[in-house]
């Protein structure tokens, strides 16, 4: 009989994404039945599994921030904020890679009032990654930090 060995190809971290490690499995373009994991082929390259076309493909990737051997995905963007966190009554600079942007990529984000009332206040996440939060200053809002009580 005629046996078909094609299998579904899937993959752990949903595609071609370098800052996510994955285990691809499928058939690869020999037709055989395999199981890849992403690898760092070098400090700052990783070699990508992904399906295309419901077969195993792989591509290479400069990381521009190194390339995690243990987790075997890119680096992202380390975050670094001038005012620590979320400190309202202090202006501050956060530097790194911003959600929902290229991960790649340093921007560079300063605390800055909305309006006279409001600040949207830059701080890096859990995730490493350049987060904002829009509060409402009770005293007023001017170069970039809520007003400080007075006492």
């Amino acid at each position: 009989g005629n046996i078909c060995a094609n299998e579904a190809c899937t993959d752990t971290d949903g595609g071609n994404k370098p800052y996510i490690g994955g285990i691809v499995k499928g058939n690869n373009k020999f037709n055989q039945i395999k199981e890849l994991s992403d690898i760092c082929t070098s400090a700052d390259t990783l070699r990508e599994f992904y399906c295309k076309n419901d077969a195993i493909s792989d591509m290479y990737t400069a990381c521009s921030f190194g390339c995690d051997k243990s987790k075997a995905e890119c680096i992202i963007a380390p975050c670094t904020d001038t005012d620590e966190g979320q400190a309202i009554y202090k202006a501050g600079t956060t530097t790194g890679a911003v959600f929902g942007e290229q991960i790649n990529v340093k921007t560079t984000k300063d605390d800055v009032c909305v309006n006279n009332k409001q600040l949207k206040e830059y701080y890096c996440h859990l995730t490493g990654a350049v987060s904002a939060v829009t509060v409402d200053c009770t005293y007023g809002c001017s170069e970039g930090k809520c007003t400080a009580p007075t006492q």
